[in-house]
C-alpha cells in the first residue's frame, strides 16, 4: 500500500536526474545574462547570487554526472537493458558543456585562477565519467542519435578542458612569464634609463606646458605586467604615457581608466585572454546625435593593449571550440528523426529542452561581451529583449543610467566599471550599534559580529569622476609647479598631507598629527573632518543674535533644515544651502572611503594596517557618551560629543583619538576663512589616497575587480599614467651612500632607443 510519503520518495528517484540537469541548465542561463554585469555598479546583496550560481553550477553537473553514474551502474549490477533510460546517457555530453562554464565568467576571485589545476584534474575525471558511462550504457541500435551524441561529446570535452585553460592563462605566474622579454636596467657602464633623464624630459614636455601633454604618441597599456608588480620597461615608455595622457582631457581620463580596468577585468576573470580576437568585438553604437559624442570620445582614447602571445595549443583549443560551437544545432535536428516515440516521454520532453537551450546558450556565449557594451549605449532603446533583461535587473543597478537618451554628456552617465566608493563612518557605526543594540549583542554572542560589522556597510557614494578630477589636478600641478628634480619627484610619493599644511601655512599647528603611523593619521583626520563638517561657526551664533536675539544656533541649523533663507548663505557647512557645502561633503566622502579601507580592507590601505585602532576609537566614544543620552540623529550626537570635548579634560586616557582629532579640528576652526579650512582638508585627503595607492601591491587591485573595483584602483592607474613611481620600482630603488651618484650611461636600451629618441624629438621641438 503505498504512502504520500513513499510516493513522494519515488518521485524524487524518478525526477533526481531530470531535476539536476534542468537545474544546470537554469544556472547557465542565469550566469549568462549576469555574469556582465559585475562590472557595474550593482546592489552588493544581488552580487552573492552570482557567485552562488558559478559555484552551483559546477557542483550540479559534477552531482549530475555522479548520479548518472549510480544509476547505470545499478542497472548493470542487476542485468537491466538501458534501452528505456537510453536519454539520459545523452545528457552525459551536455553536462560536460555546462561543467566548461561560461566565456563571461571563469572566475569569482582572484584565488580561483590560481587553483587551475585542481579544476584540471575535475575536468579530467568528468570526462572519463561521462564516455565511461557512455561507452557501457549504449545499447547501439539508433544511429541517428550515436551521432548526436558523438557530435555533443566533441564541444563538450573540449569546453571542459578550455576552462581549467583559461584559469592557467590568467594565473599570477602564467601572467609573468608570458610578459615580453626581460628588459635589462643596468650594465657595466651605468643605468640604462636614468631617472634623472626621465624627470627632465617630463618636466620640460609638462611642466613648462601647464601640465599638459603633448597629443600624438599612443598611449600603451600592458594589464599582465601592471597587475602583477612588474615595474615599467623603460623610461622612454613612461615618458610616452605620461605625455599621451597628460593631453587628454579630464572626461577623456576617466573614460580610459575605465575601459583600461574593463579590459583588466575581462583578462583576469573572463575567458577573453584565451581568445581575445573572438571577443574583443567593438562596441555597437548608432549614427544618431544621442551617442555621436560618447562615440567620438571613446575613439579619442584609444589605445593600445599589448596582449602575451599564448601557446599553440591553447590558441588551437579556443579555436576549434569556437568552431564547435556550430555542431551544437546538429544534434537537434538528428535527435527529431531518430526513434523518439520508443523513448520515454518526459525524458524526451527534458532532451529537446536541454538540446535547444544549450545550443543557443553555446551560440550566445562569445558575444557576453558585446552584450556588457550593448547595456551603455543606445542600442537598449532598439532590441526588445535587451530592454526586457535591463527593465528586469534595472532595480539590482540604481546608477545604471545608461538608458537615459537625453543626456548631453553621455560620459557623466554611462557607468562601464563599477565606479561606486565605499563608505563607512565611525560616527555613524556607533548610532547604528545603538539603534540595534540587540541584534549586535546576539551577533557578538554568536561571533559573527566582527563579520557583521565588515558586511553592514554605509551606502556607496557615487562621486569617483569627481575625486579621480581632484586626484588628476594635484598630479598635474606638481608636474607643473613642483617637481624640478629627481628628489622632488620622490617627494610627491612620500608625502601623504604635509605639502598642503605647508602650501597653506597650516604646519607648524597641524603637522604633528602626520608624523605618526599612517593608520593613526588616517583616523584622527576622518574624526577631525566629521568635528568641522557638523561644527556651528561663531560667525553664525553672531550673526544670528544680531538678527533673532531670542534664538539659540541650534535653532538656526532647524530653521535651514525647514528652509529658511535668514543667514544669507551662512548656513551650517552640513546644510546644502551652505556655499561650501559641495566640498564638505566630497571631503566627507574620501575620509568615509579611506575609514572603509581601514576597518574593512586594511590591507590595500598600506601594509601593517591596524584595523583595531577603529575599536579602540570607538570605545572611546562610548566612554565619553556613556553618562549621557545618547541622541539617535547623526547631527545631534555631534553636536553632543563637541558640546563635551569643549569641555576641561578629566582623564587623558578615555579621549585618546577623540581629543587629539578635536584638536586638530579646533585649528581647523580658527581658519578665518571657510573655504581655506575645507581647501585644507581636501588637500590633505587627496594627498592621504596618492600616498595609500602608491604603496598599495598590484595584485590586491586586481584581486579587487573580482568583487567591485576600488577607486583606490583608480588613482593607483592615474598615478601610473602620469608617470609616478609604482610600489614595484619603490622597493628596487637603490639609494647610494652620500648623495654619490652612478655614472652616465652611455649604453641605450634596445627595445626604448627609438621611442626615447621620438620623445626626446617632441621634447627639443616642444621646448623651441
Amino acid at each position: 500500500m503505498s504512502t504520500p510519503i513513499s510516493d513522494a520518495l519515488q518521485w524524487g528517484e524518478e525526477w533526481q536526474l531530470r531535476l539536476l540537469v534542468l537545474g544546470s541548465l537554469v544556472f547557465q542561463c542565469f550566469l549568462l545574462i549576469t555574469a556582465p554585469f559585475r562590472k557595474f555598479p550593482i546592489r552588493s546583496y544581488f552580487k552573492p547570487f552570482i557567485w552562488f550560481a558559478h559555484l552551483g553550477c559546477d557542483a550540479l553537473a559534477i552531482y549530475a554526472l555522479a548520479t548518472l553514474f549510480n544509476c547505470h551502474r545499478k542497472h548493470d549490477a542487476a542485468g537491466h537493458a538501458h534501452g528505456n533510460d537510453i536519454l539520459e546517457v545523452l545528457w552525459a555530453p551536455i553536462l560536460l558543456i555546462h561543467l566548461g562554464g561560461q566565456d563571461g565568467i571563469t572566475a569569482y576571485n582572484i584565488e580561483d585562477n590560481e587553483l587551475w589545476m585542481r579544476h584540471l584534474l575535475t575536468s579530467l575525471s568528468q570526462i572519463t565519467i561521462a564516455i565511461y558511462v557512455f561507452c557501457k550504457s549504449w545499447p547501439g541500435d539508433d544511429k541517428r542519435l550515436l551521432q548526436a551524441a558523438i557530435l555533443l561529446f566533441v564541444p563538450g570535452v573540449l569546453k571542459c578542458l578550455e576552462k581549467p585553460l583559461a584559469l592557467n592563462s590568467a594565473s599570477i605566474n602564467s601572467l609573468v612569464s608570458t610578459a615580453e622579454h626581460a628588459k635589462r636596467t643596468t650594465k657595466r657602464q651605468g643605468k640604462i634609463d636614468r631617472l634623472e633623464d626621465f624627470v627632465e624630459m617630463a618636466k620640460r614636455c609638462c611642466g613648462g606646458n601647464g601640465g599638459q601633454g603633448i597629443p600624438g604618441f599612443a598611449l600603451e597599456y600592458n594589464p599582465f605586467e601592471l597587475f602583477v608588480d612588474l615595474a615599467s620597461p623603460s623610461s622612454g615608455y613612461r615618458l610616452e604615457n605620461l605625455l599621451s595622457f597628460s593631453a587628454l582631457s579630464q572626461d577623456e581620463v576617466y573614460c580610459l581608466l575605465q575601459n583600461n580596468l574593463s579590459d583588466t577585468f575581462n583578462i583576469l576573470y573572463t575567458k577573453e585572454k584565451l581568445f581575445p580576437t573572438i571577443l574583443n568585438f567593438p562596441p555597437t553604437h548608432q549614427n544618431d546625435e544621442n551617442t555621436q559624442p560618447y562615440t567620438s570620445l571613446v575613439n579619442s582614447v584609444q589605445k593600445t593593449v599589448h596582449r602575451p602571445m599564448l601557446s599553440t595549443f591553447k590558441v588551437f583549443c579556443a579555436a576549434m571550440l569556437r568552431v564547435a560551437v556550430f555542431l551544437n544545432f546538429v544534434p537537434i535536428g538528428l535527435f527529431h528523426h531518430c526513434h523518439r516515440k520508443a523513448y520515454n516521454d518526459k525524458d524526451v520532453k527534458v532532451t529537446y529542452t536541454l538540446l535547444c537551450c544549450t545550443a543557443v546558450l553555446e551560440f550566445y556565449n562569445p558575444s557576453t561581451k558585446v552584450y556588457a557594451n550593448s547595456l551603455r549605449t543606445d542600442v537598449l532603446h532598439r532590441s526588445s529583449i535587451l530592454t526586457t533583461l535591463c527593465s528586469w535587473i534595472k532595480p539590482c543597478m540604481p546608477n545604471m543610467n545608461c538608458i537615459s537618451k537625453t543626456s548631453e554628456r553621455p560620459t557623466e552617465t554611462y557607468q562601464y566599471m563599477d565606479d561606486k566608493i565605499f563608505q563607512y563612518n565611525l560616527f555613524k557605526y556607533f548610532i547604528r550599534n545603538r539603534k540595534h543594540s540587540k541584534m549586535m549583542n546576539i551577533a557578538g554572542f554568536l561571533g559573527c559580529k566582527d563579520y557583521l560589522d565588515q558586511q553592514w556597510r554605509m551606502n556607496s557614494c557615487s562621486s569617483s569622476r569627481r575625486i579621480t578630477y581632484l586626484v588628476l589636478g594635484h598630479v598635474k600641478l606638481w608636474w607643473r609647479d613642483h617637481i624640478t628634480d629627481v628628489s622632488a619627484y620622490r617627494k610627491f610619493n612620500d608625502i601623504r598631507g604635509q605639502w598642503t599644511l605647508q602650501f597653506e601655512g597650516c604646519f607648524q599647528q597641524l603637522g604633528w598629527s602626520l608624523e605618526g603611523a599612517f593608520d593613526e593619521s588616517v583616523l584622527l583626520w576622518h574624526i577631525a573632518t566629521n568635528f568641522c563638517y557638523h561644527h556651528i561657526r561663531g560667525s553664525y551664533d553672531s550673526e544670528h543674535a544680531a538678527i533673532r536675539g531670542s534664538y539659540d544656533c541650534e535653532h538656526a541649523a532647524m530653521m535651514c533644515i525647514h528652509g529658511s533663507s535668514y543667514l544669507n548663505n551662512r548656513f551650517p557647512t552640513w546644510c546644502g544651502k551652505c556655499l561650501h557645502h559641495k566640498n564638505a561633503v566630497q571631503c566627507q566622502e574620501m575620509s568615509n572611503y579611506m575609514m572603509y579601507l581601514l576597518f574593512v580592507n586594511p590591507v590595500m590601505l598600506m601594509a601593517g594596517t591596524r584595523r583595531n585602532l577603529f575599536k579602540d576609537a570607538y570605545n572611546q566614544l562610548k566612554s565619553i557618551m556613556k553618562d549621557s543620552n545618547t541622541p539617535l540623529n547623526e547631527n545631534d550626537l555631534m553636536q553632543t560629543i563637541i558640546a563635551k570635548m569643549k569641555q576641561p579634560l578629566e582623564t587623558s586616557n578615555e579621549r585618546g583619538f577623540i581629543d587629539d582629532a578635536w584638536s586638530i579640528a579646533e585649528e581647523l576652526i580658527k581658519l578665518e576663512d571657510t573655504e581655506k579650512m575645507w581647501r585644507v582638508i581636501e588637500g590633505v585627503w587627496v594627498e592621504m589616497l596618492c600616498f595609500s595607492a602608491a604603496r598599495c601591491r598590484g595584485y590586491l587591485h586586481a584581486k579587487g575587480l573580482g568583487t567591485g573595483v576600488e577607486f583606490l584602483t583608480y588613482v593607483w592607474l592615474l598615478l601610473h599614467y602620469m608617470g609616478m613611481e609604482t610600489l614595484a620600482e619603490k622597493l628596487a630603488r637603490a639609494e647610494l651612500p652620500n648623495g654619490a651618484r652612478s655614472s652616465d650611461s652611455s649604453t641605450t636600451h634596445v627595445g626604448a632607443s627609438s621611442s626615447k629618441e621620438q620623445v626626446a624629438g617632441a621634447s627639443t621641438s616642444y621646448a623651441s
